[in-house]
């Protein structure tokens, strides 16, 4: 059932996972192509509240120009309904790494953003893991390659799996 209660609490339970995205768009010419990995560690302070990090990797190509972003993302995460298996959540997070463009100068990355998402448990080990859009700003290397503002469109979509332990 979507909203029966899980069969364990979180408060002190650990997870590891990860998300990938992916979006291709062609408009007036310029054609974009994305893709992240993000594997992700977590640790549940309270049962509605978890902190953690990932690690990424996020290329962007703008007609055949790549620019690749690695870097580390602390989280925390508030979670309602912690006691159903379908738990809704906000995520804040921090964007610190470094990019690399087409000619292979390096700059600083960062980046804050609020992500509203869910969380769905499938057992009391494994979960389905997504966010559905963002506020906020990130700054990926440069005047020229930053993004601010509310997205709630396939861009900003992560999917993932947690692992429990």
């Amino acid at each position: 059932m979507l909203l029966s209660r899980p069969v364990t609490n979180l408060k002190g339970q650990k997870l590891f996972g990860g998300a990938i995205g992916f979006d291709k768009e062609e408009t007036g010419g310029v054609e974009t192509t994305r893709f992240d990995i993000a594997p992700k560690i977590g640790f549940f302070l309270a049962d509605d509240l978890e902190i953690g990090a990932s690690a990424g990797f996020s290329q962007t190509e703008i007609n055949n120009a790549k620019t690749t972003t690695y870097g580390v993302s602390p989280y925390a995460r508030k979670y309602w309904m912690p006691e159903a298996r379908f738990m809704p959540f906000a995520q804040g997070d921090v964007l610190l790494g470094w990019g690399e463009d087409a000619n292979d100068d390096t700059e600083f990355a960062w980046g804050l953003n609020i992500r509203p998402g869910f969380m769905y448990r499938f057992s009391k080990r494994v979960a389905f893991d997504t966010t559905v859009g963002r506020f906020g700003y990130n700054n990926r290397g440069g005047d020229n390659n930053e993004d601010y503002g509310v997205r709630l469109d396939l861009r900003e979509v992560r999917l993932g799996v947690v692992v429990f332990f």
